[in-house]
């Protein structure tokens, strides 16, 4: 999910979106944890992903109950920051694979000195919709009718989910409770990876993409200042 292969995907993505981005001696090993939070993603589904089936309300948003924020203290104290959505790929959510995505991926070793919080909200398994993998919906999962195209528009569930969540950052909503996350496992051993030398006759293949390195996540840019962007499809690693 995550390759330790001496490329920093998100680092690259952050500098191409951030104008006034800080890279010199910005990168930190590893982000404190006192900055990790823990927030309630149930207020942010939308109200018409609540259906009725038989004789229950059912949850049709294919999110998790809680999501993760990275909110440094500069931003906590009042500073204008930059808000930087990041979507995990399928498989990926905490539920599947814990700390991995968001502790690793690469994007909060940039968010201290760049004063960027990051929100990693979280999709779920589910049977209804079938979303088995806990995918973001890019090709209509919530859609149990032919010839539905919500999922690709503002009024899609996880479209709307991740608006409510960045209005809510902005004040333009209720807000959002968070609590600190205290504990965290700690960091593994990354390997030293050698490559193998390229026979004389290949070239060096190039690297790029605007996804994080072996993920299919995505994520999006706004400020706090004004308009958050919405979280999109990152390119394949």
């Amino acid at each position: 999910y995550v390759s330790a292969c001496n490329f920093d995907g998100a680092g690259d993505m952050l500098k191409f979106l951030i104008p006034d981005f800080v890279a010199e001696g910005s990168r930190s090993l590893d982000a404190p944890l006192s900055s990790w939070f823990e927030f309630d993603q149930r207020p942010m589904r939308p109200m018409q992903s609540q259906r009725k089936v038989l004789f229950r309300t059912v949850d049709m948003s294919m999110t998790a109950d809680s999501g993760v924020a990275y909110i440094p203290p500069r931003c906590r104290n009042g500073e204008a920051c930059h808000l930087h959505v990041v979507l995990h790929g399928s498989t990926m959510p905490i539920a599947s694979i814990g700390d991995a995505y968001y502790r690793y991926s690469g994007y909060a070793n940039w968010a201290e000195r760049n004063a960027l919080i990051l929100i990693f909200p979280q999709a779920k398994k589910t049977l209804v919709p079938p979303n088995p993998v806990a995918s973001w919906d890019t090709i209509g999962l919530e859609c149990l009718s032919p010839g539905c195209t919500n999922f690709a528009q503002k009024v899609g569930y996880h479209n709307e989910f991740i608006i409510n969540i960045r209005n809510a950052l902005l004040s333009t909503g209720a807000g959002l409770n968070v609590s600190q996350i205290t504990t965290m496992p700690p960091p593994p051993e990354w390997p030293t990876i050698t490559p193998a030398p390229l026979p004389p006759d290949v070239e060096e293949p190039l690297i790029g993409g605007s996804g994080s390195v072996g993920d299919g996540g995505g994520s999006g840019d706004g400020s706090s200042g004004g308009d958050g962007g919405d979280g999109g499809d990152g390119g394949d690693g």
